[in-house]
C-alpha cells in the first residue's frame, strides 16, 4: 500500500511541477532565440574589427619597411659605413 501511495504522490508532484518546468523551458528557449542573433552580430563586429586591425598592422609594417629603406638611403648619402648604425 505504501508503494502505491508513493507512486500516486510522485505522480501528483510531477503534475504540479510540470507547468513550472514548461514555463522555465519556454523562457530558456526565448532567451536562446534572442541570443543567437546577438551572438551572430557580435561575431560580425569582431570580424570587422579584426580585419581593420590586421590592415593597420600591415600598413604599419610597410611604413616601417619604407622608413628603414629611407634610413639606408640617408646612411649611403651621408657616407656612414653600413654596420655602424642599427
Amino acid at each position: 500500500m505504501n508503494a502505491m501511495a508513493d507512486g500516486v504522490n510522485d505522480f501528483v508532484d510531477f503534475r504540479a511541477a510540470l507547468p513550472v518546468a514548461l514555463e522555465y523551458f519556454a523562457a530558456a528557449g526565448w532567451a536562446l532565440a534572442l541570443l543567437v542573433p546577438v551572438g551572430g552580430a557580435v561575431l560580425a563586429v569582431n570580424a570587422a574589427v579584426s580585419r581593420r586591425r590586421n590592415a593597420q598592422a600591415a600598413a604599419a609594417g610597410s611604413e616601417l619597411a619604407d622608413l628603414r629603406a629611407e634610413l639606408e638611403r640617408v646612411k649611403r648619402h651621408v657616407g656612414y659605413p653600413a654596420d655602424d648604425i642599427i
